[in-house]
């Protein structure tokens, strides 16, 4: 904005900038000045454009499918999945630095001094290392996945996945596959990694399932699991998880074995979600419309396995 605090109009050459992105929700967008490619993923609204500004000014036609665009669509995906990675990477340099800088101010001027020292130094190394890093590390990192779930191994790839995303949620890691997830999206026009998601949190629900199943009869230990359980299959698995599974152990383990076997059929079956949705049962509802009925019978694989493991070995443990 330092062209315009200084007066200068907008055909000085320090506005000129090679891509220009806009997010909102459900919706992506990147501009080289002449095309502009949009992503929309709102709800089970679906959709990509590509808009020649030049030819089109009023952004009336898509000419995404036109065989001469397909180049320009090339380049304009590929800078918008670079974009994803480097923005989540900056903001949590800028959490980092928001609280150092809090420890080591003086409450009397902190107000003033934590943002602007923040700030400043979260945009310089988004530029200087973030954005390099971020745009190499995002094109890598989508590639290397969505091969995994198009090789012949992607039964493979899915078993291992739907096996240790849990363990990821314990560690916090389980927050980048967002931005996975976003990239495949804007490079494939859909994800099948979300499903495999979905998929897991119901599989710790149906876990804490088993144990409402061994424990009916203490009513201290329900006012835990039920609540836990519900939060669970609407897709918040931080309470099932450490309030439940994690106790115990052999629930979390079962959980995670009945969300390896759904995850193995799921992208066995193809099952591709159009957006990030909300996790657990309601995930079905981000689903394409004709792999709903595939997705079902995963969900149903989840909700049966790890709730038999639990009760079968629970029971043997004795555990009431």
């Amino acid at each position: 904005m330092i062209p315009a605090c200084d007066g200068r109009p907008l055909s000085d050459p320090d506005w000129e900038r090679d891509y220009t992105f806009a997010e909102g929700e459900g919706y992506l967008a990147v501009t080289d000045g002449r095309y502009k490619y949009v992503h929309v993923q709102k709800g089970r609204e679906h959709g990509r454009e590509l808009l020649d500004l030049r030819e089109d000014p009023n952004e009336f036609e898509n000419r995404i499918a036109l065989p001469e665009y397909q180049e320009a669509l090339a380049a304009l995906r590929e800078k918008m999945i670079e974009h994803v990675i480097p923005a989540i990477l900056a903001g949590f340099v800028l959490v980092y630095l928001e609280k150092f800088f809090k420890k080591i101010t003086p409450q009397a001027i902190s107000m003033i001094v934590v943002p602007f020292l923040s700030l400043v130094l979260a945009v310089i190394a988004a530029h200087a290392v973030l954005g390099p890093v971020g745009w190499a590390v995002g094109s890598w990192v989508s590639k290397v996945v969505y091969a995994g779930l198009t090789s012949s191994f992607r039964w493979l790839f899915a078993t291992v996945f739907g096996f240790i995303y849990a363990p990821l949620v314990i560690t916090g890691l389980h927050h980048m596959t967002n931005a996975i997830d976003l990239q495949l999206m804007a490079e494939f026009g859909g994800t099948m990694l979300w499903p495999m998601i979905a998929l897991s949190n119901i599989a710790q629900g149906s876990a804490v399932l088993g144990m409402i199943y061994l424990q009916k009869h203490n009513e201290e230990a329900k006012q835990i699991s039920i609540p836990a359980c519900i939060s669970c299959y609407l897709g918040v698995t931080e309470p099932a998880i450490f309030g439940v599974n994690l106790k115990r152990g052999f629930p979390f383990i079962s959980a995670m074995i009945g969300s390896a076997i759904a995850a193995t059929v799921s992208v066995g079956s193809n099952v591709m979600a159009n957006s990030i949705g909300v996790g657990g049962i309601p995930g079905i509802l981000s689903i394409q419309p004709q792999y709903m009925g595939r997705f079902a019978v995963c969900m149903l694989i989840t909700m049966v396995v790890p709730f038999v493991l639990t009760v079968v070995v629970g029971k043997k443990k004795d555990v009431r």
